[in-house]
């Protein structure tokens, strides 16, 4: 009796141990769809799923990965998005969301394949930058490796938390290849103790960022702390070789070490980030970058926007950028905010360029803040080996920052009491507005107004662009909704005032009608892309100095030209990029009301404000103008 139990338990445990391993060629998968398989052997409990050699590739729409689980891809073995499938805009094929203790390995040639032109086709699908490979999403414990991830619509893999958990803790990958992704390689958008060796970030092209590596939090409750990425290579990323975008301040200090890297022929830069964090509120911690070598046959490597002194530090150590062949500048800076542009440490940074190449930094106008000498040294080493130590406080003493800028302020735009100066309004205009606008337009009791509100740019993406029409007061008059590139609406006011039409897109947009009364509020920022035209605007008696600030994102350049009532050019700005302040002064005979000008163009995204005490509104054509009864 005793030896028929001991009999028993060995049968028992030899078949808890086979349970404990399963294969999913078990499972029957379907060739033409193997997603039930695959889930059934994933959700069988097994503590090792192997997904085995079938003689197909295993077609599947979306599985989800299990806590306390090894999933292991054999030789071979190539899992891939069904053609026709993932019609969904932010679809996505491995999903590890809320596990743990989680293990995902390749032996030998293992491949997780999307199919990013089909995507890229928008006879086939809806355009969208999220239909990402693989999200990792508010997880503890994941190592990931030997695995090759392809093809995705969106990102190879997107690191994040959610509600339940604002970010990924505990994350390991070893010897991945992420490569030919439409937007990213690789988004971190929150992760704690997150470790990346020996990975290849490749070929990302399609949408921006288009970066092999990207960083970049959503909300202040997100976490960039202990990330580490060493001895990985990156190549051929269209968006640039790795970077952050860190638009809020985290509650946490920020901790990124890139060591051992190298990066080559990545065509929007090699390294860099976009660091100002919440306006009310310091960025803290480091972005550091140890012991890489970059190489940058075309245009500039390094990118530094909206840093700002004694916020995140950016530091380089034993660094060294090839920019043979290149005369381009080394780096470009820029900042939107006020305070000083700094903190940045070179280390000991070797740049090897051509003799003759442009200077070594491009800096924007910074407007009110001055650039910050950057610590350490840039040996930079021409075609014969020469090393010259670059004068980085020379920089400073080129950009010292105006003050004056830190005074500019703007009226709020106050439309009561305002009526038309002429009786009929004009229509033409070439503007490409972008961003958040209100269009301002006066109108009176019952009386129609036709109005084409034209979407002049949208990359043939689908859109749906809601404006809400309020009164001078506040009030909801009415709503329409653009989802046609033209849109022809009649506007019948139930009182006399002047009505605002409001509305936000990244797209860019055009308005016209012939109603007089009609102007553009700049009290914030009036947004324009791509274009160049002729603004008129009041200036009110007894005004002494009249203030224009234009301001265009980094690498953008524009330019604003500014005429008096005779005609006469009263003052100009350079053609570049960030912040440039316009400021005429009026001789005390000559502080009449009067009607200006000013000419703007500009190369991509800029934006006019006009400062007090001038009506901060905009007019294409005098015809158009508003006064005060």
């Amino acid at each position: 009796m005793r030896r028929m139990l001991i009999v028993l338990c060995v049968l028992v445990g030899v078949v808890l141990c086979a349970a404990d391993v399963v294969k999913v060629s078990d499972y029957n998968p379907d060739p033409k769809d193997a997603t039930k398989a695959i889930q059934a052997a994933l959700d069988s409990g097994a503590k090792k799923v192997i997904i085995d050699k079938v003689g197909f590739d295993y077609l599947v729409e979306r599985i989800d990965l299990r806590s306390n689980q090894e999933v292991v891809l054999e030789d071979g073995v190539v899992v891939a998005a069904i053609p026709g499938g993932h019609k969904v805009g932010n679809a996505c094929m491995v999903l590890m969301s809320g596990i743990h203790d989680t293990i995902l390995r390749g032996e030998g040639t293992a491949i997780l394949r999307m199919n990013k032109k089909d995507y890229q086709n928008r006879a086939l699908y809806t355009p969208s930058e999220h239909r990402h490979l693989m999200p990792i999403i508010a997880c503890n414990n994941i190592t990931i490796r030997d695995i090759t991830i392809e093809g995705s619509g969106g990102d190879g893999i997107y690191i994040s938390g959610d509600q339940r958990q604002w970010w990924t803790s505990n994350i390991y990958m070893e010897n991945v290849i992420s490569r030919d992704h439409h937007r990213q390689a690789c988004s971190i958008i929150s992760a704690e103790h997150l470790l990346f060796r020996n990975c290849k970030f490749l070929d990302t092209v399609g949408t921006p960022p288009a970066c092999g590596i990207d960083l970049e939090p959503n909300n202040t409750l997100e976490k960039l702390t202990d990330c580490v990425i060493e001895n990985c290579y990156f190549k051929g990323n269209a968006g640039g070789a790795f970077g952050a975008g860190i638009h809020q301040t985290l509650d946490e200090p920020i901790s990124i070490t890139f060591r051992d890297c190298v990066a080559e022929d990545n065509p929007g830069g090699s390294t860099g980030a976009y660091a100002g964090g919440s306006k009310d509120k310091l960025l803290s911690g480091y972005f550091e970058v140890i012991n890489c070598k970059f190489r940058q046959p075309r245009g500039h490597a390094l990118n530094f926007q909206n840093f700002r002194s004694g916020g995140l530090l950016f530091r380089f150590e034993n660094c060294t950028i090839d920019m043979s062949g290149n005369p381009s500048p080394l780096a470009i800076f820029g900042t939107g905010f006020k305070e000083d542009l700094g903190d940045f440490d070179f280390g000991t940074l070797l740049v090897k360029r051509p003799k003759g190449a442009q200077p070594l930094f491009q800096i924007g106008a910074l407007g009110a803040p001055k650039f910050c000498t950057p610590k350490g040294e840039i040996l930079v080493e021409d075609e014969n080996g020469t090393r010259v130590s670059e004068d980085l406080a020379a920089w400073t003493a080129k950009h010292p920052g105006n003050p004056l800028l830190r005074e500019f302020d703007t009226l709020v735009c106050d439309t009561r009491g305002m009526v038309p100066l002429k009786k009929r309004g004009d229509a033409v205009n070439g503007l490409n507005l972008r961003g958040p606008q209100r269009f301002l337009l006066y109108g009176e009791e019952g009386k129609p107004i036709k109005i084409l509100f034209e979407v002049t740019w949208h990359r043939n993406d689908p859109f749906k662009i809601p404006v809400v029409i309020t009164d001078s007061d506040g009030n909801k008059e009415g709503e329409l909704t653009l989802t046609e590139e033209k849109t022809e609406f009649v506007f019948t006011p139930s009182h006399t005032q002047v009505f605002a039409f409001a509305w936000e897109t990244w797209w860019t947009m055009r308005v016209s009608t012939n109603a007089p009364g009609q102007g553009y509020d700049c009290s914030k920022r009036l947004g324009l892309m791509s274009c160049e035209q002729d603004f008129f605007f009041v200036v009110p008696e007894d005004t002494e100095t009249v203030a224009l600030e234009l301001n265009s994102d980094a690498g953008e350049p524009a330019s604003a030209i500014m005429y008096d009532e005779n005609e006469k050019l009263v003052g100009q700005t350079e053609y570049n990029f960030g912040i440039q302040l316009l400021l005429v002064k009026r001789k005390k005979d000559q502080r009449n009301a009067a009607v200006w000008r000013v000419h703007v163009k500009g190369q991509e995204d800029f934006g006019v404000r006009l400062g007090a005490p001038l009506e901060p509104i905009l007019y294409t054509d005098p015809k158009n103008i508003l006064i005060r009864k």
